[in-house]
């Protein structure tokens, strides 16, 4: 009875751990890359490497017709200039790399965007 209960208690602290213990650069989350979508289709397309459609921070990748999601690290939030109040490097589409904020147009259909640079 007393296994049980200590197992019971080591189940519920894994459960009730943070998903991610690592805070990442400057305390901001890392976030989880995805490696097969079915919400974007990369059917006809060449490999490579393609804007998300609902979120700047993020970047398609299309290989033999089939889709992955991945993240940008962290921005680095001491340079207020250069993240313009992202928390993330945004996936500049004519460098193919994520880059900073400020330096990157980025327009998506979804909720999250980035003002252009004026």
């Amino acid at each position: 009875m007393k296994n049980l209960a200590v197992l019971i208690l080591a189940v519920g602290a894994v459960i009730a751990a943070p998903f991610d213990e690592d805070p990442g650069k400057n305390g901001v989350p890392n976030r989880p890359n995805y490696d097969k979508v079915d919400y974007y289709d990369c059917s006809g397309k060449e490999n490579g490497l393609y804007l998300h459609p609902n979120d700047c921070t993020r970047f398609i990748t299309c290989i033999d017709s089939r889709a992955a999601d991945f993240s940008c690290p962290p921005c680095d939030l001491t340079n207020s200039s250069g993240c313009r109040g992202s928390q993330y490097l945004v996936y500049d589409v004519d460098k193919h790399t994520c880059n900073w904020p400020n330096q990157t147009k980025c327009h998506t259909s979804g909720p999250k965007f980035l003002i252009p640079n004026n």
